[in-house]
């Protein structure tokens, strides 16, 4: 503040104008903020040991200098408030008053209303129609000492002057204002003075021809501005614990209204964050922890069942990495119930029961950031609407972070969030599509790759209509950024021999799932300025801002997670999932989906995709022995392996094999098959492709037992698997009869 709390003369004249009252006003809500926030924080400290002396001289000191300016500034309501909990401090301090809950409540309840009238002060200068008696009473009540305070009125010109000034709608002070290290200031300064010692230099050089004034001003002018944007970006950065100083108040409110014990521990408070970006997440935490709470912790009879301690417990981690921040919200509760989340699902139509038995895990549980979804029967006033989680990614995406969780029943889960360290200059990379110029924020960026003509027809397919690229053995989905930008489709380039032509991909990530962008050229990577986009292209998925490029020219800055909406590639993935294929039209004739793989003698088997859970390349030194059955240890569970030779008649002649003895290579191609009866990986030569037979007719009948029929695939016939065949083969005790 600058102004302290003084008792001169009515006669004295405290301000001069108007704006000298908007400034003292200003400070008395910036710094009444601070003594909250910090009121609250001992408050909260105070109810779990309320021996500490050096948190009641805290909280004791906060109210009073809320109540010594409420009274120089004429706001007696605020006053009187403020002095009967400074009175109720004192019977603490003294030892005459033990704390309690109540107490602890009451003194959080003041706080409160302080909080609530500051708005009303910011837009009128003054406390408004505010009326504490009620409040004041509960205080007084608990303090057997209480001596009622004479309310001061403060100077009755500055009182009027505040009443007279009305600036409604204003936003609040505190977010508008920024504490910066009186050191870093200086550094800045020091900063601006070289750079109008350099400016003047150019000036010079460019006056005198021939000199050489101007290149070495121009270096140095280069190393003054990175040094200025340093110091400049370390002033707007802030540490993320100034955003959790309501957490632990939500937690206890939200902990009493359920009936359960949680604590809540926070772990990097100082990691620094852009302030903008602070606001932007300050809402997901909030849902997030509130979140932990009702839904993770469990109540301390349930916790007693399961051998856990009463207490719960909901922790609060920071921390840098790769030039992102990285905020996790864990809880030590009984995590994620998937079995009921993949009933409610079906049972809501957001999956189809086919989706629901091939899904895995991870999956099943990303589907509570589905708008809608919520596993409560009832509806609470903290809970049960579908309501939340989704609306936290949204949130979170649009600032360009992520957001991922891990679960383990009855242990708990954590939601992890990813977010740029800052939005305001950021690495880029410079593609070219159409004739325009475009950047990719380098932290969406997982690897570049060019694919040369003559490989294109090896390495580019499709599949349900849709390009893929073949990368180290995946596939990869393709987007066309001149299709998403509405512009001619790229021309895919043919194999002509000596051909300089290539297919240039951008593998980008959204939403922890990667795709290939084609793109027409790749440039080099440039620190670029974020400026926001105007209102005629802010609601453009594809666009996330734009920059002045080095040449003065306007570039569009592109964003990942809306080109891969608009392309279909997140949903692309899903529809796979659950069997539906992404290309595939309602007018479509229904079409047989299936896994071609092939024996080691040349044949050819066909697995109805939707028994097909994942693709895994194993290696011989992970088969185990389990009684007769070949093993491996897979998604913290034993699944058991079997060849093609214990699945189809003849080929049982031959003597049983260990798989890692009659593999030719150490590389074991396995299909995880799962019908919702029986999960087996089976062991193939090679895994070919996913075709259709889009008539949907079976050709043939079965040719041998472990064969349900036939089918003809480019010429070639499939045999399809049975599914009793694969029960027989799976079975413990390796009886296959």
């Amino acid at each position: 503040m600058r102004v302290g709390i003084v008792q001169p003369s009515p006669e004295r004249k405290l301000v001069d104008d108007a704006s000298d009252i908007a400034a003292i006003v200003k400070d008395f809500l910036v710094e009444t903020g601070e003594h909250l926030d910090r009121i609250t924080s001992d408050v909260m400290a105070l109810e779990a040991n309320g021996s500490d002396p050096e948190r009641i001289a805290s909280v004791f000191r906060s109210f009073h200098t809320i109540k010594g300016t409420c009274a120089w500034l004429g706001f007696a309501q605020l006053e009187a408030l403020a002095h009967s909990a400074e009175s109720l401090l004192s019977s603490l301090r003294d030892g005459r008053v033990r704390m309690t809950t109540d107490i602890a409540s009451a003194l959080l309840a003041v706080g409160d209303a302080i909080r609530r009238t500051l708005p009303t002060v910011e837009a009128t200068h003054s406390e408004g129609d505010v009326d504490f008696a009620s409040l004041r009473e509960r205080l007084d009540t608990q303090n057997p000492d209480y001596e009622p305070a004479t309310v001061h009125r403060g100077f009755a010109n500055v009182a009027e002057a505040l009443k007279d000034l009305h600036e409604p709608n204003v936003p609040a002070s505190t977010d508008r204002t920024v504490r910066v290290d009186v050191h870093l200031l200086d550094r800045l300064l020091n900063h601006v003075g070289e750079l109008v010692l350099a400016r003047n230099q150019i000036v010079q050089g460019l006056a005198q021809p021939g000199s050489t004034l101007v290149p070495a001003a121009t270096q140095r002018l280069k190393a003054i501005t990175s040094e200025l944007q340093q110091g400049v970006m370390k002033a707007r950065l802030q540490p993320i614990g100034s955003v959790w100083t309501a957490l632990p108040r939500l937690v206890r409110e939200t902990a009493k209204s359920v009936d359960k014990l949680v604590h809540l521990e926070m772990v990097g408070q100082d990691t620094e964050v852009d302030r903008s970006l602070l606001q932007a997440i300050k809402d997901p935490l909030t849902h997030l922890v509130r979140n932990a709470v009702d839904h993770g912790v469990e109540t301390p009879e349930a916790r007693r069942a399961a051998g856990k301690p009463e207490h719960g417990f909901v922790r609060l981690g920071a921390y840098h990495e790769g030039g992102q921040v990285v905020v996790e919200v864990s809880d030590d509760g009984a995590g994620l119930d998937l079995p009921r989340i993949k009933g409610v699902a079906v049972a809501r139509n957001i999956i189809d029961t086919q989706a629901a038995v091939t899904m895995s895990e991870r999956d099943l549980a990303q589907l509570v950031f589905r708008a809608g979804f919520s596993t409560r029967q009832a509806v609470t006033n903290l809970s049960g609407r579908g309501v939340g989680l989704d609306v936290v990614k949204t949130q979170v995406e649009r600032i360009g972070g992520t957001i991922d969780l891990d679960t383990k029943r009855g242990v708990g889960m954590t939601v992890r969030l990813r977010v740029p360290l800052t939005l305001a200059i950021i690495q880029a990379l410079i593609v070219r599509c159409g004739g325009g110029r475009y950047a990719l924020p380098q932290v969406s960026i997982a690897e570049l790759t060019r694919v040369p003509a003559e490989q294109v027809s090896k390495l580019i397919d499709k599949v349900y209509a849709s390009p893929v690229l073949r990368l180290r053995g995946a596939l990869l989905p393709l987007v066309d950024l001149a299709t998403v930008l509405g512009l001619p489709p790229t021309r895919l380039p043919e194999a002509v021999p000596d051909s300089d032509e290539a297919v240039n991909i951008v593998v980008l990530e959204a939403a922890r799932q990667r795709f290939g962008l084609i793109v027409d050229n790749i440039g080099d990577t440039e620190e670029i300025v974020v400026k926001p986009l105007s209102r005629h292209l802010d609601g453009i998925p594809v666009y996330s801002g734009v920059t002045v490029m080095s040449d003065g020219k306007v570039g569009i800055i592109l964003d990942a997670q809306g080109i891969a909406r608009v392309a279909n590639v997140l949903e692309h993935e899903v529809a796979n999932r659950e069997g539906k294929g992404p290309a595939q039209r309602p007018e479509e004739p229904a079409r047989r989906r299936y896994l071609l793989a092939s024996f080691r003698d040349g044949g050819h088997m066909a697995i109805p995709l939707e028994h097909v859970d994942r693709l895994e390349e194993l290696r011989s030194l992970q088969v185990e022995r389990l009684g007769a059955r070949d093993v491996v240890q897979y998604r913290g569970g034993v699944l058991p392996l079997v060849r093609s030779n214990e699945i189809f008649e003849e080929r049982r002649r031959k003597p049983r094999e260990r798989a890692s003895a009659a593999e030719p290579s150490d590389a074991l191609f396995t299909i995880v098959y799962d019908d919702d009866i029986t999960r087996v990986g089976i062991i193939v030569e090679r895994i070919m492709d996913v075709i259709d037979d889009v008539s949907g007719v079976e050709v043939g009948p079965a040719p041998r037992r472990g064969s349900s029929g036939t089918i003809i695939v480019d010429g070639r016939v499939a045999e399809i698997i049975d599914a009793d065949a694969v029960a027989r083969a799976a079975r413990p005790s390796g009886d296959t009869t």
